[in-house]
């Protein structure tokens, strides 16, 4: 059961991903298209929560019980914000062609095997720790894609492409102003999952003799000041548009590098 369920996921995601590309980068839009694309990614997303109750109940274990819940957990969240852009409609739709194929991998990287617990937190102190790690990724990711939009859409129109994805995509303001909003939420949330973790590599140093900080520490403080100096450049430097979506574009890729790491440790490798 499980097993059928984590397919269909995989596929739908697979199939609204490239049904999705398919709009952005044709030359005409149908709505039959974008309705099969909203479909399968709507799909993708039950078949997904389905999957996750079942694996959750077998286990005993919830959404926030170590990284591996937590990267499944944090697929689905950013699957239904795209879900939810595409059900509302207008252009900021189009940006589920940017986050499907990511959650179709975090989905997939959730099912390493060993999965437990990465720190020594337990109870409601871990939920809160992988919680808002989670949330506060699941914000990065939306702005990473937002971003991501941006470049294409900078390039469009410096090509003066006024067609196809130009129509599609939106406008270069609105873009660059939910990103910035995105990130804005996103830092809070981070900010206390750090501190938890913080927490919880000194317990653990103090009782097994290891040093205080580690290099995921360093990598997860790194993620914080890229997107604290994109929020503090935007308003202090005027950074905007292209700078900041790189610089957007690069916190992402480090917060990655964070996720990658627990996971590796989560998984006894």
């Amino acid at each position: 059961m499980l097993g059928g369920l984590l397919a269909a996921a995989a596929l739908l995601y697979l199939l609204a991903s490239v049904l999705m590309l398919t709009h952005l980068v044709g030359a005409t839009s149908s709505p039959p298209a974008r309705r099969a694309a909203t479909l399968a990614l709507g799909g993708a997303v039950a078949s997904h929560v389905a999957h996750d109750l079942l694996r959750w109940g077998a286990a005993g274990r919830g959404p926030f019980a170590g990284i591996h819940e937590g990267l499944s957990t944090l697929a689905l969240v950013v699957a239904a914000v795209a879900l939810g852009l595409r059900l509302r409609g207008g252009r900021l739709e189009t940006l589920g062609v940017f986050v499907a194929p990511l959650s179709l991998l975090m989905l997939l990287a959730s099912q390493g095997a060993g999965a437990r617990p990465t720190t020594p937190l337990s109870g409601a102190l871990l939920g809160v720790h992988v919680g808002s790690t989670i949330l506060g990724t699941a914000a990065f990711t939306v702005a990473f894609a937002l971003a991501a939009a941006y470049l294409v859409q900078e390039r469009e129109v410096r090509q003066k492409r006024l067609r196809g994805m130009f129509q599609r995509l939106p406008p270069l303001e609105v873009l660059d102003v939910a990103s910035y909003r995105s990130i804005a939420l996103g830092l809070p949330a981070l900010t206390l999952g750090i501190v938890t973790g913080l927490l919880a590599g000194v317990q653990e140093a103090v009782g097994r003799g290891l040093p205080l900080v580690e290099w995921r520490h360093y990598l997860a403080l790194g993620v914080w000041g890229v997107f604290a100096s994109v929020l503090v450049l935007r308003l202090v430097a005027g950074w905007r548009g292209h700078r900041a979506a790189i610089g957007t574009i690069v916190g992402y890729a480090s917060a990655v590098m964070v996720l990658f790491g627990y996971f590796v440790r989560g998984s006894g490798r």
